[in-house]
């Protein structure tokens, strides 16, 4: 019957069925090869938890089942396998979109991601042990290689030199041309996101860690936030993720000097790292400015969701006392579940999950494939 079929219907047929029937049906139905052939391999995840052996030398070895791969995520630098994709593989794999990428600075120098046959619309890169020889990784020479990347995420506890020696240039020369100038999608550190923001279109950001510490003062934080090249940027932002912290201590947080300019910003995460689950009054008060605000997520950063929140009734009424129009809200509970408000309705008794609370925020960051 399947014979009989439109292509487009057959795929989704497969879409049902796992990696083990797919292997299967490959093998037995021969006019279902080559589709099932695409499904199993667009995907590719060398973690170390992955349980087959047929990547990568299936992949090496056949340029087609290569060319079906869209997105890789590697996992430890030492596997075996992660060295043949870097030998060999990745080299053939001129269709991949999605690149998640694990592992220590030598390794990912190796996999010469500047001289590949294909071009990157997401790019995540965590890096392990990040010393002084992670100066040596060319991470300029890969984002010019790869100008068509809308999905950013990186984890350096500072960025290459180079990196910061260009991001600078192109905020001071206006006409000159910008890295992944389609970029919508940033996730990294606060002090990243201040060097990529300026003459993009960034919509969605997920901005980890705080100021350094000598930035007490307000007016040191305008200074870093509030130029000519940054301002306009701020107007896109639809989607944020950011830390609060309690003013009481040397940590500041960038949301209250640019809230003014947020002026599209629907969607707002705050994580707490204060371990109270009660933003003060008056730094919600600093973001009533937020017009277009839609959806507020109060959650922990750190993961400590096990604790209890006092009075989450509180919490919320404070919100709306801000927002009277907001739609909806959640408050980070216990294990990692959430109160959820929805204008119009009393606050829900039962917790609802934090994929539900944080979907529009956490999706794209450091996401780890399917094992095959």
């Amino acid at each position: 019957m399947l014979q009989n079929l439109p292509l487009e219907l057959v795929e989704t047929v497969l879409d049902y069925l796992d990696d083990h029937d797919l292997l299967n049906t490959l093998r037995t139905a021969r006019f279902l090869r080559h589709p099932s052939e695409r499904k199993l391999y667009r995907e590719i995840s060398l973690s170390a938890h992955a349980s087959k052996g047929c990547f990568p030398e299936t992949i090496v070895d056949d340029d087609r089942l290569a060319g079906y791969v869209t997105r890789v995520v590697t996992g430890d630098a030492g596997d075996q396998r992660f060295n043949a994709v870097v030998g060999q593989a990745m080299k053939k794999m001129i269709n991949l979109k999605d690149l998640d990428i694990y592992g220590d600075s030598s390794s990912i120098t190796n996999l010469r991601l500047d001289l590949v046959p294909f071009s990157l619309t997401r790019f995540v890169l965590t890096i392990l042990g990040w010393g002084d020889d992670s100066e040596f990784l060319p991470f300029v020479s890969i984002l010019r290689a790869h100008p068509n990347i809308e999905e950013l995420a990186f984890d350096f506890s500072s960025p290459p030199l180079d990196l910061i020696a260009v991001l600078k240039a192109e905020e001071e020369t206006p006409g000159s041309d910008i890295l992944c100038p389609r970029l919508n999608s940033f996730y990294g550190n606060v002090e990243d996101l201040r060097l990529f923001l300026p003459r993009r279109r960034i919509n969605r950001v997920r901005a980890i860690g705080s100021e350094t510490d000598r930035l007490v003062d307000q007016r040191d934080l305008a200074t870093l936030w509030l130029t000519p090249s940054l301002i306009p940027s701020y107007q896109h932002l639809r989607i944020l993720e950011v830390g609060l912290f309690d003013p009481r201590t040397r940590n500041t947080c960038f949301l209250l000097i640019i809230a003014p300019y947020l002026i599209s910003l629907t969607h707002l995460l705050l994580s707490d790292r204060s371990s109270r689950y009660h933003p003060a009054d008056d730094i919600l008060l600093s973001l009533r400015g937020l017009r277009a605000l839609e959806s507020f997520t109060l959650t922990d950063l750190d993961g400590a969701a096990v604790l209890d929140v006092p009075n989450p009734h509180a919490i919320v009424d404070l919100v709306r006392t801000v927002f009277p129009d907001i739609a909806e809200i959640f408050v980070g509970g216990c294990n990692s579940r959430y109160y959820q408000y929805k204008k119009g309705r009393r606050l829900h008794s039962s917790l609802v999950s934090e994929e539900v609370a944080c979907r529009p925020y956490t999706k794209p960051y450091c996401a780890r494939a399917r094992d095959l």
